[in-house]
């Protein structure tokens, strides 16, 4: 006698199953993650590949390579601690799809799918697991960095938020490996097929080098490899150009340099070691395609150098932005030969100021020099005055004339204190500059 299951009274037609809530979907998925952590008891290969490889890639890049890359082991550290970061994170990931092809293969989610569970808790099991083991890589990288010289240069909050943001992409790229994992026939297959795409996507990028030390042709790939941009930190101030590479115009320049640099010493950065890489440009425009191009990290140019190059890159306001300003920089002067007459100096003076009143005056003057115009005074509020750490001589004092709450300035040798102290800040000679 054979009877049809959905004619039974009590056969599976007649079962009610429970609706499962999100809350609850979520408890089975942290005891799938629970049992999954578990494994690590049982597999101690695991805990080697998640915590001792990395740090085995730390000493490796830094003492290895760091010299050869950077100079110094010291300087490379700082670069090189987020790329190796993001690498492990990346090959950390292919543990998803290694360990869900064994699950299968040993019809271990065949059991699961037996059992009255979420459907959605395999897989999220597997990833939040993943979660944690890539947390105590980021955890054990930085530690070791950090013993080596390694510093983190932003704020508490920014700093938890960019390890948030490479814990949350490498959640992402753990949901790629579930499907090589869950697509391929046996474990072997599963860790060289995710193997394969990790190692060109990571070692193509800027995670250990510059950019701009590649081929022309891989430049481009490089710049917009996923990697690259996980693994370059995000400057917003200038702390974050700690151990990076910064252009400067030449040693003459003001705000090229004296003012920029002088204004890092005061932070307490000193140029030569704040960096891990200084350079000339040459040019104000040359520093702003230096940054665009990814030559360097930041560099210092007049306000605003990115105008000049504009036309060739429209995108360069974006991509380029601005930190912070120094404080206002003395500009172009007109200066005579001090063994001329007064009264001559007097007339060229007068002669000067009258062609910049006329309209071809101010268009050669822009033409020739971006200026608008030419004065012999110069109008400063007091906090200015104080600001700039100005010190007048008794004839300027006393030619010095009070409009409101602005102090209108005779132009005069005070004019270039401030690039005096500048220069005596950071130990340079003006005079064998200007030669």
């Amino acid at each position: 006698m054979s009877a049809d299951a959905s004619t039974l009274p009590d056969g599976p037609m007649n079962l009610r199953l429970r609706r499962i809530s999100p809350g609850l979907a979520l408890r089975h998925a942290l005891l799938v993650a629970r049992r999954n952590l578990l494994q690590v008891r049982g597999n101690p290969q695991l805990l080697i590949f998640v915590l001792i490889q990395p740090i085995l890639f730390v000493l490796l890049f830094v003492y290895v390579f760091g010299g050869a890359i950077a100079g110094s082991s010291r300087q490379y550290v700082q670069f090189v601690i987020p790329g190796i970061i993001v690498q492990t994170v990346v090959f950390v990931t292919a543990v998803t799809g290694i360990g869900l092809n064994e699950d299968l293969a040993k019809g271990i989610i065949d059991r699961f799918r037996s059992l009255p569970i979420a459907r959605s808790a395999v897989l999220a099991g597997r990833i939040l697991a993943d979660a944690v083991r890539l947390t105590a890589t980021v955890v054990a990288i930085v530690g070791v960095g950090m013993l080596l010289g390694f510093r983190i240069t932003t704020s508490p909050l920014a700093a938890l938020a960019g390890f948030v943001l490479i814990i949350a992409f490498g959640i992402a790229l753990s949901w790629v490996a579930a499907l090589i994992g869950l697509s391929v026939r046996n474990p072997e297959t599963a860790q060289s097929a995710g193997f394969i795409w990790m190692f060109p996507l990571t070692f193509a990028s800027s995670a250990f080098v510059v950019a701009s030390t590649m081929p022309g042709w891989l430049q481009p790939f490089v710049r917009i490899n996923p990697i690259s941009v996980a693994a370059d930190a995000n400057i917003n101030k200038i702390e974050d150009l700690r151990g990076k590479r910064f252009a400067f115009v030449d040693p003459a320049s003001t705000s090229g340099y004296l003012f920029p640099a002088a204004m890092l010493k005061k932070m307490g950065f000193d140029p030569d070691r704040f960096f891990s890489q200084t350079v000339f440009a040459g040019s104000h425009p040359n520093v702003i395609l230096a940054i665009y191009r990814g030559q360097v990290d930041g560099g210092a140019s007049f306000e605003d150098a990115r105008t000049n190059v504009q036309a060739q890159f429209p995108d360069v306001m974006q991509k380029v932005k601005v930190l912070t300003y120094t404080n206002p920089i003395p500009n172009d002067t007109w200066s005579l030969n001090p063994k001329l007459s007064p009264a001559l100096k007097a007339r060229i003076k007068d002669r000067l100021l009258r062609i910049a009143a006329t309209a071809e005056g101010k268009e050669a003057l822009r033409n020739l020099y971006s200026i608008d115009g030419l004065t012999d005074k110069i109008e400063l509020t007091a906090d200015q005055v104080r600001t700039l750490g100005i010190r007048f001589d008794a004839d300027t004092q006393e030619r010095t004339v009070r409009t409101g709450t602005k102090l209108v300035l005779p132009l005069g040798d005070w004019f270039f204190q401030p690039i005096r102290d500048a220069a005596t800040l950071l130990g340079l000679d003006l005079q064998r500059l200007a030669r």
